[in-house]
């Protein structure tokens, strides 16, 4: 089997940089994340064995030392964290505050947000906290209405596909009278994705290794399976043991912006071991 790795895979700046904050915090005690830091299993249970922490639900912050993931937080939550948390350690990414920067903007500007995206993820739900009315949420073109506000702004989730993005802005385009766009996918989201596009016409197979919680991954999936390719999703490389790779002469790998280096160097030695 000849393998062939996305030449963007695995952790991009935003994750890098959180999980490097929470590990150096760690070495002095104990931290909480609310939630989890990133969506991938491994590292999250690697993290715990270092100190690091998820709570879940409603759990107290109180007198801990929290972390704000990566994906950020509405504001009302925030706050919340502010008072109660002996220590308050936020690695929100730069580019999740630039996308709610970006829709406050355009609320300002007085549009009515549209953001693209996946309603249930926090990313979302930080982006439409932090405005003072009420927003849009779209995941795919056919959840876009006939009915729209005449002026509309537009962010995007920051890991979404543009390719899905561009179908719904000119579905858009052709329901509102004014339109603005704020381009707010990540560039790391949009290599990640054209770097497994070009792949694909190399390979036989695709592995995508990522959290099954992680819409990114998602993406990436769904990107394979819909040029036909015979596509893998898994989180670990003990998840390949008895999988039919039959008749997949080359594959290709790519991994989700929160898939540490060391779990896709182990499917690597997995596949070589065949």
């Amino acid at each position: 089997m000849e393998i062939k790795i996305a030449r963007d895979a695995g952790f991009c700046f935003g994750v890098e940089r959180a999980v490097e904050i929470v590990r150096e915090k760690a070495k002095k005690g104990k931290v909480y994340t609310l939630g989890p830091l990133i969506h991938n299993p491994p590292m999250i249970e690697k993290l715990e064995r270092e100190g690091v922490l998820p709570l879940t639900g409603k759990a107290d912050v109180k007198g801990k030392r929290v972390v704000i993931p990566s994906h950020g937080l509405p504001p009302e939550k925030f706050t919340e964290v502010l008072r109660e948390a002996d220590e308050v350690i936020d690695v929100t990414c730069p580019f999740v505050k630039r996308a709610q920067d970006m829709a406050k903007r355009l609320e300002r500007e007085g549009y009515t947000v549209v953001i693209i995206g996946d309603s249930e993820h926090p990313e979302v739900k930080g982006i439409a906290g932090n405005l003072k009315n009420s927003s849009l949420i779209f995941s795919c073109a056919e959840e876009v209405p006939q009915s729209l506000p005449k002026r509309i702004g537009i962010v995007c989730q920051t890991t979404m596909n543009i390719s899905r993005v561009k179908e719904i802005v000119a579905l858009l385009l052709d329901r509102v009278e004014e339109l603005k766009f704020l381009h707010t996918i990540c560039n790391a989201t949009a290599a990640r994705q054209q770097a497994l596009r070009d792949i694909l016409k190399e390979v036989d197979g695709v592995i995508v290794i990522g959290g099954k919680n992680s819409a990114n991954t998602r993406r990436l999936y769904k990107i394979s399976t819909e040029e036909g390719k015979r596509t893998w999703w898994i989180e670990r490389s003990k998840e390949l043991s008895g999988m039919d790779f039959g008749g997949t002469g080359k594959m290709g790998i790519t991994a989700g912006a929160s898939t540490p280096e060391w779990v896709i160097r182990e499917v690597v030695e997995y596949l070589k071991r065949l």
